[in-house]
């Protein structure tokens, strides 16, 4: 099976290979091999000029005097967009805390031999728990107290993420399958597999560094502060296919990111599901009207 860890050697990802023109189109980099060709014309839009597809579903809400913008991207997978959700000032005071960490390079390993397997993932990362810092703290904060719908207590610890030019991830699943159950970790047995992601944008690129949904042929191109939320498995518990994502290699400038996985134990809202496929829109754009 293959999981995300840390490399042993502190590393700074840099330029490698980057050619192309502005719109990325001829970029090499490294770990482009995984990134089938009709994967990647997905990013070929590389610009960050935030258009949106014509039949996008757009709602807001408030919670207390906090009104919450959210765009649903997808109904399968579930795939939303909290817009602004982190200002400034809490954007900036989060990447201060991961500059301050040691940024380890990011790659795939063989979990059980610890032997680096490919160049499918060129990025620089920290580990935060969710209220390490006063950065880290409040935009955990923010998350738990505007989207009620998701038990955020369950969630592995913060995954800061910053990617130089040439920087990507080719596209995977983030549920995890292992081959026999003595072989999950402490997470898969105490919380269950991961049921959605929440992935926080700190810092966006100047070209290229969308995340991408191939199989769905979406590419959310977020602005900072932006916040991408989806399912990654059913409402029955079972990994969701349609839910492999990317993030687009960077074509010039940096993107700092921070994810957290939400686990399945504590999700009431799934259990609740009437459709085995479909998760229900409701308890993300009506939080209050359960």
């Amino acid at each position: 099976m293959l999981l995300v860890s840390f490399a042993k050697v502190v590393l700074i990802a840099s330029v490698l290979e980057a050619h192309g023109d502005s719109n990325g189109k001829g970029f090499k980099f490294l770990g482009s091999e995984f990134w089938p060709s009709n994967f990647m014309e997905h990013c070929s839009n590389q610009r960050n000029d935030n258009s949106h597809s014509a039949d996008l579903s757009c709602y807001s809400y408030h919670i207390n005097l906090e009104r919450v913008n959210v765009e649903i991207m997808s109904r399968k997978p579930l795939l939303l967009v909290y817009r602004h959700f982190a200002g400034e000032s809490e954007r900036n005071q989060f990447i201060d805390d991961i500059n301050q960490n040691s940024l380890e390079y990011q790659n795939v390993v063989d979990d059980s031999k610890g032997r680096i397997l490919s160049s499918s993932r060129q990025a620089n990362g920290t580990w935060f728990t969710h209220e390490q810092t006063e950065g880290s703290a409040k935009l955990y904060r923010k998350a738990v107290r505007l989207i009620p719908s998701i038990n955020f207590e369950s969630s592995e610890f913060w995954q800061a993420l910053s990617y130089n030019s040439g920087g990507h991830y080719a596209p995977h699943y983030d549920f995890l399958e292992y081959e026999r159950e003595e072989d999950h970790d402490f997470w898969m047995k105490h919380y269950g597999n991961r049921f959605a992601t929440f992935l926080l944008i700190l810092k966006t690129a100047e070209v290229g560094g969308g995340t991408t949904f191939p199989l769905i042929s979406t590419t959310v191109k977020p602005y900072p502060g932006d916040a991408i939320l989806w399912m990654n498995m059913t409402p029955e518990g079972r990994g969701d296919t349609t839910s492999l994502h990317g993030a687009c290699p960077i074509i010039e400038g940096n993107k700092i990111a921070a994810t957290l996985w939400i686990r399945e134990r504590g999700q009431e809202m799934r259990t609740k599901q009437v459709n085995p496929i479909k998760h229900d829109i409701e308890p993300f754009i009506r939080p209050f009207h359960l």
